[in-house]
């Protein structure tokens, strides 16, 4: 398992990268601009809002979450909270998860954003929650699959919020999971029950 503080440097690498790549649209300024700067600059600020989770541990409150606020919550992140890239359904009448809600919001933001790096042209993500097995389960589907990371690798992009995921809600019992899928990278997120 890669240390915290290891973490903490890789998100301050990638932020740092987000933050010049917002730079460059900017002096771009083509017609995307606007666009896709508010979208670095969303990724950028829920990469840095997973510091404190990590670091410290000892205010880790888990609690209970209704699956369709966070979704709601979710789709309200977006700088277009109908963008035609991301999909999302869910069953009705989940019950409640229990997790960090701070770190699980920003975990799900930092995947869907960097899922859409990923994606083809025309191509959407799918985000589906779902009960499963006795847990809640959000499963984002879309882009092109990424390696997992090995333990020298630089930690970046999705790798960056995978083992995030991974380590932040892997305290309260959920488990990541990462598969290819007809070429394309499914994600799932299973979260005990509150």
């Amino acid at each position: 398992m890669r240390s915290p503080q290891g973490m903490v440097f890789a998100i301050c690498h990638e932020v740092g990268n987000l933050l010049a790549a917002i730079r460059l649209h900017g002096e771009l300024l083509d017609p995307d601009s606007g666009r896709k700067v508010a979208e670095l600059s969303a990724r950028s600020g829920s990469l840095i809002s997973l510091v404190r989770p990590l670091l410290e541990e000892a205010s880790h409150e888990p609690m209970a979450l209704d699956p369709a606020g966070l979704l709601a919550g979710l789709r309200a992140g977006l700088d277009d909270p109908d963008d035609p890239r991301l999909e999302i359904v869910a069953d009705p009448g989940l019950p409640p998860v229990r997790a960090d809600g701070e770190a699980l919001y920003h975990l799900l933001l930092c995947e869907v954003f960097a899922a859409f790096e990923q994606l083809g042209s025309g191509e959407r993500l799918r985000f589906a929650a779902e009960l499963r097995g006795g847990k809640v389960v959000f499963e984002l589907t879309g882009g092109a699959p990424v390696a997992d990371p090995g333990p020298d690798d630089r930690l970046a992009g999705r790798a960056l919020c995978l083992v995030l995921a991974d380590t932040l809600l892997g305290r309260d019992g959920a488990d990541v999971r990462v598969e290819a899928v007809d070429g394309r990278q499914r994600v799932a997120f299973s979260l005990p029950l509150a």
